[in-house]
């Protein structure tokens, strides 16, 4: 099983996207990867907030990033964030981060492939 951590993501108010995303790829995710027993950590910048092409009506959230950190079991991502690098990281996100939110998921990969989603040809 593998726990993952996602965080969902606002800036500060009075940043700039330029200044947001270098702090966090840079200062906050040197930070990140001394986490103890840490399997991996994804990033992912909003780079299109318009969100065009959807026809429905929009709630009013509006994010600028999704993390995702992943661990072995819930014990060790417990066990991560109690250690000596956990009140550091989050006392850094408070310098880029306005309003986090972190949600603990069980992350089920399918494993779906583009190609096993392909359905076979009926022949039709």
């Amino acid at each position: 099983m593998t726990i993952v951590r996602m965080g969902l993501i606002n800036q500060l108010e009075d940043r700039s996207n330029e200044k947001f995303r270098d702090h966090w790829r840079n200062k906050h995710a040197q930070l990140a990867r001394k986490l103890p027993a840490l399997r991996s950590y994804v990033q992912n910048h909003v780079i299109d907030k318009a969100q065009r092409g959807i026809s429905f009506r929009r709630g009013s959230e509006q994010l600028d990033g999704i993390s995702q950190l992943a661990f072995d079991s819930e014990e060790a991502m417990r066990s991560a964030f109690a250690s000596d690098v956990g009140p550091e990281l989050i006392e850094n996100e408070g310098r880029f981060i306005g309003r986090p939110h972190h949600s603990d998921l069980d992350h089920g990969d399918l494993g779906l492939e583009s190609d096993s989603c392909e359905t076979p040809d009926s022949g039709d």
